[in-house]
């Protein structure tokens, strides 16, 4: 037999080792305790101090009236535009 066709003895293999879990447990104890905090405000805790101190709204315009507040927007972008134009020839 040539050196090439000799077997080399198999190997035993060792049983796997239980994997390490020490480096998870921070991160896991850090979840559990977030989740589980008692004095920690829930999402709804929130919701619902908001509509205890919530204001009426303002009234909605009669049917007849046209909402015009986009008007005093818009004049006052033109002005202040027209302000720095003047201000940029001078």
């Amino acid at each position: 037999m040539d050196e090439n066709e000799k077997k080399e003895p198999e190997m035993t293999q060792e049983p796997p080792r239980p994997e390490d879990y020490s480096r998870y447990m921070g991160t896991l104890n850090r979840i559990y305790r977030r989740n589980n905090n008692p004095q920690r405000k829930k999402l709804g805790d929130g919701i619902g101090s908001l509509k205890k101190g919530q204001q009426p709204a303002a009234p909605a315009p009669e049917p007849g009236k046209k909402d015009r507040s986009f008007l005093v927007v818009a004049g006052g972008a033109i002005v202040l535009m027209a302000i720095l134009y003047f201000i940029k020839l001078l």
